[in-house]
Parts: C-alpha cells; sequence; structure tokens
C-alpha cells in the first residue's frame, strides 16, 4: 500500500508512506513513528501493522487552515474517529458532495482506492484510523450480510462511500478501547494479540451502534467555537470520576451557557451530559474489577459511590450481572 499526503496549494508531497500487500509483516507486528515540522505546522503519526490491519494515529497542530490532497492505492476499508478538531473531506467517486467530521465522531469508509481532498480548519486536530485489508474485511461478510450489507454492497460494486451519511458519536466504551490502544506497551506477540482484540472489540462497537440507532438530520445550535468547549466540559467528567459539579458549574468553567451546554452535548456525544459521565464510572468500575486488584467496595469508592449498594445496583442494571460476578 502506498499513501501520500500532499499540500494541494502549492503541490508539495508532506508525507509518503508504503506498506507491504495486506499490511503483511515479517515480524508478526512492524510499526513505526514520524513527526514533521512544516510551514503548516506540526505533524506526528504513528503506524502499526500486521497481517490484514493497519493502525494510524496522531495529532496535527496547523498555524492556518490548509487544504490536504490524500491518495491511497491499495482497496481498504477504514474505521474513521475524529477524536478532536474538525475537518471536511470530499472523496472521488462519491457524487453526495463533501462530509463534514466534527470532535468525538466516527464513520465507516469503504475505498477500492482512495483520492480526496480534506480541508482541516481547527488549530488542533487529532485523529484514530484503522485500516483493514480487503480480505480480511471478507472473513466477515459471508453468513452476516444483513448485518454488514452496506460495506458488502459497496466491496462487490468496487463502490467509494461512507457505510452512513450521518456520523456517530464516539462513545465512552470506544474512547476506552482507543486509550487502550494507543497506551499499548505490550510487545511482539502479546502486542499483536492484545491489538487485534481491541480493534475488532472497537469494530463490533461500530457495527453495533450503526444497526441499532436511526439518527435523524438536525439543526444544530453550535457555533464553531462551541465544539472546542464541549470538548472541555467533556474532559471535565473525564477528568473527574467522583464530583465534576452542576450542569450550571461545568457551564461556566467552559464558557457557554447552561441550555447550549445541555442541547450540544446531547448532538455531539449522542448522549446527556451526565449519562456520559455515568458511562464513563461505569467503564472504568468495569476496567478496575477485570484488573482484579480492588474489592468491589474499593471500586465502588474509586468511581465516587458512597454506598457500594447502590453502585452493584447500577452495575448490574448496565452490564447485566453483578460486580462480584467480574471480581473473581
Amino acid at each position: 500500500m502506498q499513501m501520500r499526503l500532499t499540500d494541494d496549494d502549492v503541490q508539495e508531497v508532506i508525507y509518503e508512506l508504503h506498506l507491504p500487500p495486506d499490511f503483511a509483516s515479517k515480524n508478526g507486528i512492524d510499526e513505526n513513528y514520524i513527526q514533521l515540522n512544516h510551514r503548516i505546522g506540526t505533524f506526528s503519526r504513528k503506524q502499526i501493522w500486521f497481517d490484514g490491519i493497519h493502525l494510524s494515529f496522531g495529532s496535527l497542530r496547523l498555524n492556518q487552515p490548509v487544504r490536504i490532497k490524500a491518495e491511497v492505492d491499495t482497496p481498504i476499508l477504514e474505521m474513521h474517529f475524529s477524536l478532536s478538531g474538525r475537518s471536511r473531506s470530499q472523496l472521488k467517486g462519491i457524487s453526495t458532495g463533501s462530509h463534514t467530521f466534527n470532535h468525538q465522531q466516527h464513520n465507516l469508509i469503504y475505498t477500492p482506492y482512495f483520492e480526496g481532498q480534506f480541508e482541516i480548519e481547527s488549530p488542533e486536530n487529532q485523529l484514530f484510523e484503522i485500516h483493514f485489508s480487503e480480505s480480511y474485511v471478507e472473513r466477515f461478510i459471508a453468513g452476516n450480510e444483513q448485518l454488514m450489507q452496506g460495506i458488502a454492497r459497496q466491496i462487490a460494486k468496487r463502490e467509494v462511500g461512507f457505510l452512513s451519511r450521518y456520523n456517530r458519536p464516539i462513545t465512552p466504551e470506544m474512547n476506552m478501547l482507543i486509550r487502550d490502544i494507543m497506551d499499548c506497551r505490550k510487545t511482539g506477540l502479546m502486542k499483536r494479540l492484545f491489538l487485534e482484540a481491541k480493534v475488532l472489540e472497537l469494530f463490533m462497537l461500530q457495527l453495533e451502534q450503526f444497526n441499532t440507532d436511526v439518527p435523524t438530520e438536525r439543526d444544530t445550535c453550535l457555533k464553531p467555537g462551541d465544539y472546542e468547549r464541549l470538548e472541555a466540559a467533556k474532559a471535565l467528567l473525564e477528568g473527574d470520576l467522583q464530583a465534576p459539579g452542576s450542569l450550571l458549574s461545568i457551564a461556566h468553567r467552559v464558557g457557554l451557557n447552561d441550555y447550549k451546554l445541555k442541547r450540544g452535548f446531547k448532538e455531539v456525544y449522542g448522549t446527556t451530559l451526565f449519562g456520559y459521565w455515568h458511562d464513563l464510572r461505569m467503564t472504568e468500575a468495569r476496567r478496575l474489577l477485570c484488573e482484579g486488584k480492588k474489592a468491589v467496595g474499593e471500586v465502588a469508592d474509586a468511581i465516587g459511590y458512597q454506598n457500594p449498594h447502590h453502585f452493584t445496583a447500577a452495575f448490574k442494571k448496565k452490564y447485566g450481572l453483578l460486580p462480584s460476578q467480574l471480581n473473581r
């Protein structure tokens, strides 16, 4: 696979990457890291690949809005996660116009080839992408045509396209998996097994979300600068699982009124402010219980529950089992 990024304004190649067919690795797993300082800003990217799977994630800090041309010469299915920032893309072969990604949105994209332009407006951008080779994806299609009908149809027709015209919000569970992948310190076979398991779990959550919710097109109450304020509110929740404050206090801290925070958070992240916080607490509780280093009461205390019985009831409602069943 060959991937090239070009500054479309001056036709200057910014970055070029060559990977073996089907992301094959003689070592079982390979990776590299690159950081570039360019007139448009700073670009850092980590690449990890093993048979059938390529992970690519990093940040882009811009000095000014830019238009970048991207080209990939290999059929891929891309799991695209916009962790922060805002971009608009126009892919060759799609007649439906441009597609915009805002903060904390994701989608699935199939391309038998890839050529398109990206207009990036935000000064701070963080992307997380996973590419499946076509042969890897075909393993899942057989016998699952209904679940994967959009992907199967695009592959059969060699048709470029997004799985849905509407992006979906990245959930707390997805964010947790993404952090686990980016922070993985394992090596060799253990790293490959760990990453493949996490990638497939993330893929499952994407398919599940696309097949269960029915998004509708809505008018937005948000201005471009509001997305950064919503991201700040989300960071406050993620940084304090015990007592992040009231809706009014969080709104004051991030510079939004409470109405815009409440409505905007639901619009961008697909859940309420404190619904997101609750999911964060339950996700962290599950992680701690699976580690097996803390008793149920200690886990409850760690995420801000004063009454362990209330924690047990909330955990069972979320996951359908008692905390003690994971804490063995």
